[in-house]
């Protein structure tokens, strides 16, 4: 695994990793991931991981963001030990500091397009009529403002579909920063044609002698 990346801005670092360690154990076996790893990311800079399969890049990405620990080493962001939080401490962290952009939508089917922006929102204390605000602002963003009332399936089967290049607004929310587990957009697939549409084979009904 290696790390490219530039900074607009050389300022003091926003994440500092110092001799990490990252080991999975399965039944009597030991899986080293992360060996020896030091790792130094400044404030407003641009960073890819890149690497085979294997290499350990979703595991620093989860590290840094605090949804694991490392078996050994320091991980600090924002000048926090992530490693000296308890799980309810660092679930609040996680809520107030960090942002997720996903391969796919992960949206959940049976909440509307406002719900499923305003739900990280609901971890925080921002009052009803805030997260109202956000969440609009976030739709607005991408063009969804007038499909708050809407579900994820009805927004992809019925009238024109967002652009392709266009965010899921959830990470747009207030976070202060941001660590992308992908940057890559997945995009729900248009349900098959069935029976009677357009460019489906018509039926055969039974022969009659």
């Amino acid at each position: 695994m290696e790390a490219k990346g530039y900074s607009f801005m050389r300022q003091t670092s926003s994440i500092v990793l110092r001799s990490v360690y990252k080991e999975y154990r399965r039944d009597e076996f030991v899986i080293p991931v992360l060996e020896d790893l030091d790792l130094e990311v400044a404030e407003g800079e641009y960073l890819a991981l890149m690497g085979p399969s294997g290499s350990g890049k979703t595991t620093l990405l989860n590290l840094v963001a605090g949804l694991d620990r490392s078996t050994k080493g320091e991980v600090t962001v924002h000048g926090q030990v992530l490693g000296h939080l308890s799980e309810a401490e660092v679930t609040r962290w996680r809520a107030n500091n960090v942002g997720f952009i996903f391969q796919t939508y992960n949206l959940i089917p049976v909440l509307t397009a406002f719900e499923n922006v305003e739900l990280p929102l609901l971890l925080t204390s921002l009052s009803r009529r805030k997260r109202r605000e956000h969440v609009m602002t976030a739709l607005r963003i991408v063009g969804l403002e007038k499909r708050e009332h809407h579900y994820p399936r009805r927004r992809a089967n019925r009238g024109p579909r967002p652009d392709h290049r266009r965010r899921d607004p959830r990470p747009a929310r207030t976070a202060q920063s941001r660590v992308s587990e992908d940057d890559r957009h997945g995009h729900p697939r248009s349900p098959g044609r069935g029976p009677g549409q357009p460019g489906s084979a018509p039926r055969q009904g039974p022969s009659r002698g």
